[in-house]
């Protein structure tokens, strides 16, 4: 190779052998191109991995989507539920109301002699007198001493209830549960948290509720949010009726109340699953003065610093 290009010698069976000089600009140029390879390479794997999230996250908007489209058609079905029953009342209304005044118009038709009923005969004079015995006596101390069924089925109901509520789950948590107050408003900042080995699988998806229990002018108060009818218990009478969350790693998250002459005490967070079962119920204490939670049950902490997202 010398100062101004490379010569080389080409040699064939048949033929003669000829001469061919690469200049330098000709090194040069294969160096240029194989730097715009690697670029090229580069710029290709970038896009592909923009593209890669890009479709994660569309992903994960599209069962959001569909979660929320579940908890529309909920809200439709309760709503039509309520139409129907609110007709079958009108009719009811309707219908008593005919009936009484058909009742009323057939009295006034009746002349009053046909209208007078003899007097019954007194029966007083035909029942039999039951004798009492000691065995009679003894029956009816039994019967009024033992409870009802139906209180004792509540009663069982109730504490079935209480038991099979999971406190802990591996699948979902509760963390970095803050409330804040700002003007009449409280305001819950919290992370859905999931808890499993392979965040890089199928993402979690469910419903959370968050109810708080407190005090409303010296009376016991229980308010969910988001806004849903609640069983005797403080449960949701329908779970889709709560905040939809599609998560891989954690969704940070916040509920709304109105604090305005009411006293929080408790907020309890009640998680459900896409069909419906009752994964976690997390509790935590809250102080108004301080408006730092105290959370009732003791979790393993986790790392939340990927992002506020998924």
């Amino acid at each position: 190779m010398g100062k101004k290009g490379m010569d080389v010698l080409l040699v064939r069976k048949s033929g003669p052998v000829q001469a061919v000089t690469f200049r330098t600009w000709w090194i040069y140029f294969l160096f240029l191109v194989l730097i715009l390879m690697l670029l090229g390479m580069g710029a290709g794997s970038f896009l592909l991995y923009g593209q890669q999230e890009a479709l994660k996250k569309l992903a994960d908007d599209t069962r959001l989507i569909m979660l929320r489209t579940e908890r529309l058609e909920a809200l439709v079905q309760e709503q039509e539920t309520r139409e129907v029953l609110a007709m079958q009342a009108d009719m009811e209304k309707q219908a008593a109301e005919n009936a009484k005044n058909d009742a009323a118009q057939s009295g006034d038709d009746t002349p009053p002699e046909a209208g007078k009923s003899q007097p019954e005969p007194e029966k007083k004079a035909l029942d039999p007198v039951e004798p009492k015995s000691a065995d009679t006596e003894q029956i009816k101390d039994q019967a009024q001493t033992t409870p009802e069924p139906k209180a004792e089925a509540e009663e069982k109901q109730e504490k079935a209830d209480e038991i099979t509520e999971p406190a802990e789950s591996d699948q979902v948590g509760i963390r970095n549960v803050q409330p804040s107050v700002e003007a009449n408003d409280l305001f819950v900042l919290f992370d859905v948290v999931n808890k499993t080995e392979s965040p890089s699988s199928e993402p979690l998806m469910g419903y959370v509720s968050v109810i708080m229990r407190g005090q409303k002018r010296g009376n016991p108060w229980v308010e969910s949010w988001p806004p849903m009818r609640l069983t005797p218990q403080g449960r949701p009478m329908n779970y889709r009726r709560g905040a939809p969350f599609s998560i891989h790693r954690f969704r940070r998250m916040k509920a709304k109340y109105d604090a305005l002459e009411k006293k929080p005490e408790k907020l309890e967070f009640v998680i459900y699953s896409r069909e419906g079962q009752l994964l976690l119920v997390s509790s935590a204490a809250i102080d108004m003065e301080t408006s730092t939670p105290k959370e009732t049950e003791k979790e393993p902490t986790e790392k939340t610093t990927e992002g506020a997202g998924n």
